[in-house]
């Protein structure tokens, strides 16, 4: 028997031992008993025997039958349609603990992320209402209407107020537009004279060429420099007496004593004239005439002729009752001195 014999017999033998027919009969008209059947009982099935095809063969390309491949869900995938035979049941896979514990991070830094845009939105709205609210709150500003010009001089604030009383006031001489305080007489001879200072009868300091001490106290001192003026008064503050004189109209540029402003007859010196080595007391006076010249290292000493108003000190004043006055100081007219010795606040003064 071939071996292609054999292989039906094997199969003729399973399906008759499956199926409900009749047993084969063999070639001598015996029934024969299908467990009975094997390569060695030397019977053959009868070739008109029709079994029942459990599967169809399929060939692989050489002539050979095999029986259909299934994978291992028991689908043909060389017969499968593409649609599931069991539309109804779609079992969903287990996640694996590791993707579903990623899946969950992923998920709460999702919600984290939402909530800091969320508080972020809130933020903005909480700071754009405040702003609104501010806004609302403070009023446009006004307008400010432009400043004007500081007076040049106490006498210019007389112009414009002739009511303007004595005391401080911001000047802008130099025209810089950063006015600054100066005192301003509007009491004596007429009124607007701008203070160069003030000392005692025997200050030795210079007037009018620096800022220094307190401002419109007994000892003070204002740079003058840019003012206009045409007029000189030395006053005495403690007995309310003044000497003045005019001038050509000028512009005080002083910066260093013993200064000289006018010519002899009618000059204002202001400085010190004293023994070598003795600190000098300064003097002020108008109207200063030393033998037809006004030398100002001379201050206001004109030996023994009678010249100069004011107060004068040390080598000056050989014409006062009592000779030169030497270590102390007067107040004179030009002709007689008087004060001589007593304590008392003057100064000078531009219009």
């Amino acid at each position: 028997m071939s071996h292609r014999s054999t292989s039906c017999v094997l199969v003729a033998f399973l399906l008759t031992a499956c199926a409900p027919t009749a047993p084969p009969v063999g070639t001598d008209g015996i029934t024969l008993n299908p467990r009975e059947l094997s390569p060695s009982s030397g019977f053959e099935l009868d070739d008109g025997y029709d079994a029942p095809a459990l599967f169809e063969p399929t060939d692989d390309g050489h002539g050979h039958g095999h029986p259909p491949q299934h994978d291992q869900d028991g689908h043909d995938p060389q017969h499968d349609d593409g649609h599931d035979p069991d539309p109804g049941h779609h079992p969903e896979p287990e996640p694996e603990p590791e993707e579903e514990e990623e899946a969950q991070e992923d998920e709460e830094a999702q919600e984290e992320e939402e909530q800091a845009e969320d508080a972020a939105s809130a933020d903005e709205d909480d700071a754009s209402a405040e702003a609104d609210t501010d806004a609302e709150a403070k009023p446009e500003p006004e307008a400010q209407p432009e400043a004007e010009e500081a007076p040049a001089s106490c006498a210019e604030v007389l112009d414009i107020d002739p009511d303007a009383e004595s005391g401080i006031y911001r000047l802008d001489p130099l025209g810089t537009g950063e006015p600054t305080e100066f005192v301003c007489d509007m009491d004596r001879e007429g009124g607007g004279w701008t203070l160069a200072g003030r000392q005692f009868a025997d200050g030795v300091d210079p007037l009018g060429i620096g800022d220094w001490g307190e401002l419109d106290s007994d000892a003070f001192s204002s740079d003058l420099a840019g003012i206009v003026f045409h007029e000189v008064l030395v006053f005495n503050d403690t007995y309310d007496l003044s000497e003045s004189e005019s001038y050509d109209k000028a512009v005080w540029d002083y910066t260093d004593v013993n200064l000289r402003h006018g010519v002899a007859g009618n000059a204002f010196q202001h400085g010190g004239q004293a023994p070598r080595g003795v600190e000098r007391t300064m003097m002020a006076c108008v109207g200063y005439n030393y033998s037809g010249t006004a030398n100002r290292y001379m201050a206001c000493d004109s030996d023994h002729h009678a010249s100069g108003r004011g107060h004068i000190a040390d080598d000056a004043g050989e014409y006062c009752e009592g000779g030169r006055l030497d270590g102390t100081w007067a107040w004179t007219d030009g002709a007689t001195c008087r004060l001589r010795g007593v304590p008392y606040v003057w100064g000078y003064a531009i219009r």
